[in-house]
């Protein structure tokens, strides 16, 4: 289970195993649930590496090599995923007059709002590509794979980037220092629209700064 409540109380007590995908899942499972400890559990996301890297060296034609490009892999959710958010921050990246692409695959209800919002700040570099079957080549040729959500359990998507050997902009949800190091595989930042902006824009400034 990656999220459980009070609600799911009556499903728990009929469980054997209760696997957390993170320590801090882990952790706060058993803190809230302490009457379970003994059956949580800490089991990672299985990744097959080898395969993604192969998968990335496929041909893409969607994505279009500009200045400097960033992607996101996410579902198109503002409550939890924040993308509302990364546009406001292309709107102000682009005030500063840097010349970007910010690139989402994914789908999901906010699709609409997310549009409009483009729309309204006049955004026309930020780009929805819907879902993708292979997002693996997108995630490599990125310059930079940015994850701005508000509550997250361990993305794969972060730990996909990383095996292809893209640098990695996350916001600091609880499993975020389980997934990098600060300043090695990419920078974690708080969940705030001035912190993400100040972040990517001294990467876009001084690419040299990227890591990974």
């Amino acid at each position: 289970l990656v999220c459980v409540s009070y609600q799911h109380l009556p499903m728990l007590e009929k469980l054997d195993r209760i696997n957390a995908i993170s320590v801090a899942n882990e952790q706060i499972l058993k803190k809230v649930f302490p009457e379970f400890s003994d059956r949580i559990s800490y089991i990672p996301n299985v990744i097959n590496a080898e395969l993604i890297r192969e998968k990335s060296n496929e041909a893409i034609e969607t994505f279009p090599k500009s200045r400097f490009d960033i992607l996101t892999v996410c579902r198109l959710d503002n409550r939890h995923k924040a993308v509302d958010r990364a546009v406001r921050v292309a709107k102000r990246l682009n005030d500063d007059g840097l010349e970007f692409c910010w690139y989402v695959a994914g789908e999901g209800e906010s699709r609409a709002d997310i549009l409009q919002l483009c729309s309204d700040l006049k955004v026309s570099n930020f780009i929805l590509l819907g879902n993708q079957k292979n997002p693996y080549p997108l995630m490599k040729n990125a310059d930079l794979f940015v994850l701005q959500s508000n509550y997250e359990g361990k993305p794969i998507a972060v730990d996909e980037a990383i095996i292809v050997g893209t640098p990695v902009v996350i916001t600091d949800f609880a499993s975020a220092h389980e997934q990098i190091t600060n300043g090695v595989e990419g920078y974690i930042v708080p969940m705030e629209e001035e912190a993400i902006y100040r972040q990517i824009r001294d990467l876009i400034v001084h690419p040299d700064r990227l890591a990974a």
